[in-house]
């Protein structure tokens, strides 16, 4: 979208006058999907939230260091918000 101010210099869209990206309803805002995380001590996976990933520690070492059983294991990106979190509005030129 474009307002009087930015219609002269021919850009398609102006960011004082666009709406500012949305949070992504399928991800929350994390950007992620689908998140495992390994059992060092049984050697098993388990599904876990986006917030319990990302408070996990990333490798074997950390976990032992911190006296946890888990650590991150995979996620998949979502595929609404190519990973970013947000979901912007179509960017059309008026």
């Amino acid at each position: 979208m474009s307002c009087p101010e930015c219609k002269p210099y021919g850009l398609p869209s102006c960011p004082m006058c666009e709406e500012p990206p949305q949070e992504c309803p399928r991800c929350k805002g994390y950007g992620v999907i689908n998140c495992t995380a390994w059992n060092i001590t049984l050697d098993e996976e388990t599904d876990v939230t986006q917030a319990t990933y990302y408070c996990l520690p990333a490798t074997e070492a950390e976990a032992i260091a911190k006296r946890q059983h888990f650590v991150r294991h995979e996620k998949e990106r979502c595929p609404d918000c190519d990973g970013s979190g947000l979901i912007w509005k179509d960017r059309n030129p008026s």
